[in-house]
């Protein structure tokens, strides 16, 4: 910097002399970027460093301009210049600061730069058009940014560009990333875009105009993100709208949630709102039949006693209370789209387009640390992506002795700038009440603590969940656990049947050699159903929402009673001679005739919730359940085998899941994946995670009671460490 430029710098500074801790809202200093004869703006919005060093972006000359320029400034928490940067164009990027200190931004010059900490450059990277949007940081230090070329690009942190995802017009809508590392962000082209870390497309939803605004992420995944349609919409991570509100004006500004839930959106009609989570509107200021204020295109920021700062068209920043009235309002000296920052010692800071980098006492308030989302970018270095939670020790799969303690442990932890972390166990899905801790013990194993354990590690602004943990109860004798045991059955084929009759929640049993286990209850749509398995090893049969015994209602059979619920298949001890099927009792599978009835539409097939398999070798034989349906609500869906390859074909009937149910299709390898008449279609929009497929034949299948099942066409999208593999692995039929 030359040194007329520095004592230029410093006779704009307006400090207030004497104020220690002033009020909230009033002025400390305002920094001049240029003369007031000089033309320019600031668009740009503030981040600090992780030593307080405020960063903002300036527009120098205007659009007519012969040779217009940008300036990257660091300037102290006291008001006073570190350095700056020139470069050929505006800077209407808002910075983005690592965590080692490097500065990121874009440029309209069509550039997208790294800065060291001292303000020297480290890397410009071209990315085709002018780069308005701000780049988003992954944790791995990946750069997302979106130009004027319609591409979104990824950059490594050492200038390389991994990847371009192309869109249909430019890219004004800065990205968000969620916990999962999908990057979220709105085009010129009317749509919303969800795409993986590989560059590829998770999902696009079409609104009715231009996206400008920048999309915020909730802990739960939820996406909220405004269209110049006039619409606030809320998605689901896996593209679902789960709610979409008119405004009545076009929205250019971008949400942000509190720690409640609360997503906070201003429009260009001059109004600030507050909606649940649930899309319930929960206030506007101005309120309805007051005068509203002028444009509003700066994104607000949620302080820790849960005040909203925003900046206005009306030349002022405002400070509403949680209930959305006024608390203050402080003047500036002109209109501003800049977004506030708020760092870690409460102080305020926002541009303006009088070309003044403005600072406010702030009274100690920090931005709210137990809110998702509560500033543009989410925080003080506009990082752009959702506090990250990351499990460090995962549990570990374990086969347990009946009676014997089962001990597990996991561990994890947030970012810096995220609350400490809490912990919950899951079965299956369903929380363990009490079970809060980073250990797990639960005494006196029996077969119906057999299951998919996982543990949720979160705070208030995020969560992650460890890979499932498939714990097992391991046996030597034939069964363990409430049940019925039949005289042996010979089959016309030759086989023995030890035939079993489930009378309790859950039982574990073993096959005696050369012959099959088969064990017996009724699912939810009171089919019987039979758990058939030989070979080495041991089989829990484990139901959810167990009832009975009872009358099997679809059956004439008189005398015998049946468990009813949802039931998980745990297999521990197996090898390559370990078999599994399952199936119901229809007419075609069914030696006796008179068990069904002409009143009823038997559904005919097996509703399940899982397969999980540990085997001693790394080996099985098959699991045939081309007769069954893989469904649930919670936990993981389907068949969990990792690492486990199986000598033998792998048939499914289909795997559905709803609610937040994951669906799998887990293995270490097979001769033959089929899924048999179904088409894998997910109510709640998630890709189906697969491993060790090598093709997945979709082909015909057949209820149990004859009823035809034509191949059908593939429905979903196949997920392999969180890549879209679909196209390479399904075989659809023809």
């Amino acid at each position: 910097m030359s040194r007329r430029l520095l004592c230029f710098a410093f006779t704009a500074l307006l400090l207030i002399p004497g104020i220690g801790r002033a009020q909230d809202g009033a002025q400390r200093w305002a920094f001049s970027t240029l003369t007031s004869s000089n033309p320019g703006n600031i668009l740009s919005s503030p981040a600090a460093g992780p030593d307080g060093t405020i960063y903002i972006g300036t527009e120098v000359g205007t659009s007519t301009s012969s040779n217009p320029s940008g300036r990257l400034w660091a300037i102290r928490p006291d008001g006073s210049v570190k350095w700056s940067f020139t470069t050929p164009d505006w800077i209407d990027s808002a910075p983005v600061v690592g965590a080692e200190g490097t500065i990121y931004f874009g440029c309209w010059d069509g550039n997208v730069y790294a800065l060291n900490p001292d303000g020297s450059r480290k890397w410009a990277v071209n990315a085709g058009s002018f780069v308005s949007a701000s780049p988003a940081i992954a944790a791995d230090g990946t750069l997302y940014v979106g130009s004027g070329d319609g591409n979104l690009y990824a950059i490594t942190p050492a200038g390389m560009v991994k990847w371009i995802f192309p869109t249909a017009d430019f890219i004004d809508s800065s990205p968000a990333i969620g916990p999962d590392g999908v990057i979220y962000f709105g085009g010129w082209d009317n749509a919303v875009y969800a795409v993986r870390p590989d560059g590829s497309q998770k999902w696009r939803y079409t609104t009715g105009g231009e996206v400008t605004s920048s999309p915020a992420v909730a802990q739960d995944g939820t996406i909220y993100i405004g269209s110049r349609d006039l619409t606030l919409y809320a998605f689901s991570s896996s593209g679902e709208l789960k709610w979409s509100r008119g405004l009545g004006d076009t929205i250019e500004a971008s949400p942000v949630i509190g720690s409640d839930g609360t997503v906070y959106i201003p429009t260009t009609g001059g109004r600030m709102y507050a909606f649940d989570a649930d899309g319930t509107e929960r206030w506007r200021y101005p309120g309805t039949g007051q005068a509203a204020l002028n444009p509003i295109y700066s994104s607000p920021a949620i302080r820790s006693d849960g005040s909203i700062l925003f900046g206005t068209s009306n030349n002022a920043l405002c400070a509403l209370r949680a209930d959305g009235t006024l608390l203050w309002r402080s003047t500036l000296g002109d209109w501003t789209d800049s977004s506030p920052l708020v760092t870690a010692d409460g102080v305020i800071y926002i541009g303006c387009a009088d070309k003044k980098l403005y600072s406010f006492f702030g009274n100690g308030l920090t931005l709210d640390a137990a809110a998702p989302w509560p500033a543009f970018r989410r925080n003080s270095g506009r990082s752009g992506r959702a506090a990250i939670v990351t499990v460090d020790q995962t549990p570990a799969a374990q086969s347990v002795a009946v009676g014997s303690l089962l001990n597990m442990a996991a561990a994890g932890h947030a970012e810096s700038d995220a609350p400490a972390v809490t912990y919950q166990w899951l079965v299956n899905g369903i929380g363990l009440p009490g079970a809060t801790a980073s250990s797990l013990q639960r005494l006196n194993f029996q077969p119906a603590l057999a299951g998919l354990y996982t543990v949720q590690i979160a705070n208030s602004a995020g969560a992650a969940t460890s890979p499932p943990a498939i714990i097992a109860l391991a046996s030597a004798i034939k069964l363990t656990g409430p049940g019925m045991e039949y005289p042996d059955i010979p089959h016309p084929i030759g086989r023995i049947y030890d035939q079993i009759l489930l009378q309790g929640a859950a039982a574990t049993l073993t096959a005696d050699p050369g012959q099959v286990t088969r064990i017996s209850y009724v699912d939810l749509t009171n089919d019987i159903v039979q758990v058939e398995f030989s070979g080495a090893g041991s089989v829990s049969v484990v139901l959810q929402g167990a009832a009975g015994p009872a009358a099997a209602l679809n059956y004439n059979q008189p005398g015998t009673e049946y468990m009813k619920g949802h039931a998980g298949i745990v297999i521990t001890g197996a090898d390559e001679t370990s078999h599994l099927s399952v199936f119901t009792v229809g007419k075609i599978t069914a030696v006796n005739q008179s068990l069904f009835r002409s009143d009823v539409a038997y559904d005919g097939v097996a509703d399940i919730a899982f397969v999980a398999i540990l085997s001693r070798n790394g080996r099985f034989g098959s699991i045939r359940t081309a007769n069954a349906s893989y469904v649930g609500t919670s936990g993981h869906v389907g068949i969990y085998a990792p690492g486990v390859q199986i000598n033998g074909p792998v048939y499914v009937g289909d795997i559905h899941a709803a609610g937040s149910a994951i669906p799998v299709l887990i293995i270490g390898g097979a001769s033959a994946t089929q899924i048999n008449g179904g088409n894998l279609f997910q109510q709640n929009g998630q890709a189906v995670r697969v491993g060790g497929l090598s093709q997945l034949q979709f082909v015909a299948g057949s209820t149990s009671h004859g009823v035809a099942l034509p191949a059908q066409l593939n429905q979903a999208q196949l997920e392999q460490d969180g890549a879209d593999v679909t196209r390479a692995l399904v075989l659809n039929p023809r």
